[in-house]
């Protein structure tokens, strides 16, 4: 994320786009994506590699129409008129750091809650409209809406 090395991941590709004009090798990509955001307060992106088949998933997250901050309870708990709890807003942290993250894993590092707890809190925050979870639960993704 710091830049200053450029490392195409298909060299061929890279080529292409270089040629018409929308490629260089600065390697100030990923450091640009990461000022920006973080300069608009939006959620860190997320860079994940997996080897089979070998491949590289940038995850950007942003908020349109609306102010956005990464203050979870000034966000969301003027909007429903149910407040969030602490284990509430402790899983959304969790969420917004790993959105691949299982809701056993979320228990394991909350730590003081059972994985009954959580599945609860979990619910209650799919069924307000705050998250969502895309895919199977060991595959699936969590998406802060």
């Amino acid at each position: 994320m710091e830049g200053g090395r450029s490392d195409p991941r298909n060299a061929i590709l890279h080529q292409m786009f270089s040629y018409l004009g929308f490629g260089e090798r600065a390697g100030s990509g990923l450091y640009m994506i990461s000022t920006v955001w973080k300069s608009k307060n939006w959620i860190k992106p997320q860079i994940k590699e997996e080897l089979n088949p070998n491949r590289t998933i940038l995850t950007l997250y942003m908020k349109k129409d609306k102010i956005y901050t990464n203050n979870y309870p000034n966000n969301y708990t003027n909007s429903y008129p149910n407040k969030l709890n602490e284990i509430q807003l402790q899983i959304i942290e969790i969420i917004k750091e790993n959105p691949t993250i299982t809701a056993k894993e979320i228990s394991m590092k909350i730590g003081n809650r059972g994985l009954p707890a959580i599945k609860w809190n979990l619910k209650q925050l799919k069924n307000n409209g705050i998250i969502e979870r895309k895919g199977t639960t060991r595959k699936g993704q969590w998406i802060i809406l």
